[in-house]
């Protein structure tokens, strides 16, 4: 609740000469209407952390596999394979792969503050 708002509601809720009694009861009314406020936002932080730990773990992975195809692609360019374009052509197939997973973590990380 934005601070303005918040002292608004206090000086109507709590006008000056009234008894303890009716303070109370304003007291309890406010925190009663804050309460599922609180726990909107509560579950939404939930969410934003739990949504934030999915693309933290799909880069991980991402990651993983690009250091795997990363050690294809130099195995293959040591192998002593007959046809050059073979393999050529494997290794441009894996650098394509490494491309596009390098741009899915790019994208998970400016999602929301990923971990680069």
């Amino acid at each position: 609740m934005p601070p303005a708002l918040f002292r608004t509601q206090l000086r109507n809720r709590f006008p000056e000469g009234g008894t303890p009694e009716e303070a109370w009861r304003a007291a309890q009314e406010m925190i009663a209407g804050m309460l599922p406020l609180i726990a909107q936002g509560r579950e939404r932080q939930r969410a934003e952390r739990e949504e934030q730990k999915q693309r933290d773990e799909r880069a991980r992975r991402l990651r993983r596999e690009i250091g795997q195809l990363e050690q294809q692609a130099g195995q293959l360019n040591r192998s002593s394979v007959s046809d050059p374009e073979v393999v050529a052509d494997e290794v441009k197939a894996l650098q394509e792969q490494i491309r596009s997973f390098q741009e899915e973590i790019r994208s998970l990380e400016a999602e929301e503050g990923g971990t680069p």
